[in-house]
């Protein structure tokens, strides 16, 4: 018989060496290595081929042999110490152990065989596939033309390579890779075709795991800027190209700072993540929610059939949700947001002018009062460039000494005389410049000067109402306003008791304002506060009553000793009969309560009519004295002193 050729030992000792490195994963076939795999499935066909036939020759040489002759077996026995069939077994042990899946058919295509990884990949037995068509595994994830393309490659080229998805017994589709080789014979005629793959679901769900930590905020899973920047210049090509028109809203949560501050970041987070799941239902699923950072969202209408309506819609819808509190765990927060808007293409052409000009018009929401939306117009420009240009100053400021004292005189309003005052803060720049709070208090607030600032206003206001006592005027009150940074910072109650003490105040001589909002951040903590102020002896007050949100059922709780009526609902009466009901409710609200009544802006001898007519003692307003410097000041005293001595 013929011993096998030095080819086929050749082929035999290269695939022993690939095999051995497959099987002891000094390769690996499923990703860096696909061709090493295919290698390794030809030399099986191959091995197995040879083997069978030699086997066969074997045989047949045999039966010619006599008995006696033991040439035969010598040379069987020379083929096995050869390592021939061990080598063939190894190559079968990778066929079977391998995690690829592997499908090997004839050249038209019908399965001849599958390993065990086919199985656990795809849920088919064994029987399931042989003697069908790889077909068995198609989804309907592709069309038609890809699978003509996979094919006339493999085809013109012998081999194709590919993700590609396919459908697991159980209905699952799922992505694989896929490598497809065409075997040959000697003739060049193709025999069998070997598939290899792998399921790459992990691979990609890994892939999408890290797309979502590049284009996605980690805590409300929400688009972040990237994603939003990429999605809004999509959406201006469309709309250039179809001439129509998108919308940017440029969202910013009104004082989430103190949130942070008072309950904790973990408690700051959940409130984001409440937020964000209902600014999303507020919006079209085609519109694009997303957080840049902090407290700030911004919103993509992509499409809007007019210039400001549909925008200014969604813009009401989010602050009517935002008129109802938020629970988070068993708190209750009242939360608002400033919204700011610009529209393409008016306000901007490009995603960075259309974000830079919606955040302005956002700043000037916070200029209305907060909890409020504005339009982008081209004058706000000129506003932001002053705002910036106030920050900057703002910061030194305070030690250029450019801060001032100025005081409004509160009026027995049955005697005229000045019975106290209020202290407010102004701000006269070196150029003379006099800055209104209304312009700087906000920006005080978001540089975190509010405190510094509310210190050194309770300093000179002390002081300056103890000269005045000392000048012959021991009556008179100050009152003080307290932002809500500085009601919450845990060094409020030290300072005012050292001011009382360092400047020798009376009990009942200082009271400290404070708005509804503030009190009801966090109400139990501020009864504690409020009432550790009443054992010192300091007055307190509600400022603005009226315009917030507390309920008759926390403020009969509240140790205050005055409510003050806010001017705006002054204003207008006694015409007015609404805004006249109202005084006249608090009125009796308060006498119920025992509380003392302020009215302030009251212009009018109307007004001063109205408010004698309620039985209202103390008043303030213009019709009396705006805000006066000190010096101005003690000119008021010194008349109304004199007119009551005549």
């Amino acid at each position: 018989m013929k011993k096998p050729g030095s080819a086929n030992h050749l082929i035999i000792v290269s695939f022993s060496a690939i095999a051995v490195m497959v099987l002891y994963g000094i390769a690996s076939p499923a990703t860096s290595y696909p061709h090493l795999l295919v290698a390794v499935l030809t030399m099986v066909i191959i091995s197995a081929t040879l083997w069978r036939r030699s086997l066969t020759t074997i045989s047949q040489d045999t039966s010619k042999e006599s008995a006696g002759d033991v040439s035969p077996r010598v040379e069987e026995h020379e083929i096995k110490s050869n390592g021939y069939e061990e080598e063939v077994r190894l190559a079968l042990r990778v066929f079977e152990n391998t995690v690829d899946g592997i499908i090997i058919t004839d050249s038209e295509g019908i399965i001849e065989r599958v390993n065990p990884a086919f199985k656990a990949i795809t849920g088919y037995e064994g029987s399931d596939a042989i003697g069908k068509k790889p077909k068995l595994l198609r989804s309907d994830h592709h069309e038609e033309a890809f699978y003509h393309a996979m094919w006339n490659e493999l085809v013109s080229e012998g081999s194709w390579n590919g993700e590609i998805w396919n459908r697991r017994k159980n209905g699952e589709v799922y992505p694989q890779w896929l490598s497809v080789t065409a075997m040959k014979d000697e003739t060049g005629a193709i025999t069998h075709y070997v598939g290899i793959f792998h399921d790459i679901t992990n691979i990609k769900s890994s892939e999408r795991r890290l797309e979502l930590q590049i284009t996605h905020d980690p805590l409300t899973g929400l688009p972040n800027r990237t994603q939003f920047n990429d999605r809004l210049l999509k959406a201006i090509s469309q709309a250039r190209r179809n001439r129509t028109r998108l919308a940017v809203l440029f969202l910013d949560l009104d004082n989430f700072k103190n949130v942070n501050d008072s309950l904790g970041h973990q408690f700051g987070d959940l409130l984001l993540k409440d937020v964000a799941q209902k600014l999303v239902q507020c919006c079209r699923t085609e519109d694009t929610v997303s957080r840049f950072g902090g407290d700030e969202f911004v919103i993509l209408l992509p499409t809007i059939q007019d210039n400001e309506p549909a925008a200014v819609r969604v813009a009401m819808r989010i602050l009517a949700m935002f008129q109802r509190p938020v629970e988070i765990k068993t708190w209750q927060l009242n939360i608002k947001t400033s919204i700011g808007i610009s529209v393409y293409p008016n306000d901007g052409d490009s995603p960075d002018l259309l974000l830079k000009n919606a955040d302005m018009a956002m700043y000037e929401a916070k200029l209305k009062g907060k909890n409020n939306y504005a339009m982008f117009t081209r004058e706000m420009d000129t506003i932001v460039q002053r705002r910036i240009m106030l920050e900057t100053d703002i910061r030194n400021a305070l030690d250029r000494g450019e801060f001032r004292v100025f005081y409004q005189p509160k009026i027995n309003i049955q005697t005229g005389a000045i019975v106290g005052m209020e202290a407010l803060v102004r701000w006269q720049r070196a150029d003379g410049e006099i800055i209104p709070p209304d312009e700087f208090i906000h920006i005080a607030e978001e540089i975190g000067l509010i405190v510094e600032l509310g210190e050194w206003v309770l300093t000179t206001a002390c002081r300056q109402t103890m000269l005045w006592h000392q000048q012959g005027y021991p009556h008179l009150g100050i009152a003080v306003n307290l932002s809500a940074k500085q009601f919450q910072s845990t060094r409020l109650l030290n300072q005012v008791q050292r001011k009382q003490d360092q400047f020798s105040l009376p009990d009942d001589c200082l009271t400290l304002e404070i708005t509804e909002n503030i009190v009801m951040e966090d109400v139990e903590s501020a009864i504690t506060m409020m009432k550790q102020f009443r054992d010192l002896g300091i007055r307190l007050s509600i400022d603005d009553f009226g315009t917030g949100y507390s309920s008759l059922a926390y403020l009969r709780r509240f140790p205050i000793n005055e409510l003050k009526i806010d001017k705006s609902f002054i204003i207008d009466t006694p015409k007015d009969q609404e805004a006249s009901n109202i005084v006249k409710s608090i009125v009796s609200l308060a006498e119920s309560l025992n509380l003392k009544i302020v009215a302030e802006g009251v212009e009018t001898s109307a007004h001063v009519a109205f408010l004698t007519s309620l039985g209202i003692s103390t008043v303030q307003g213009y019709f009396y004295s705006k805000p006066v410097t000190a010096s101005t000041f003690e000119t008021l005293l010194a008349q109304t002193k004199s007119r009551q001595k005549i």
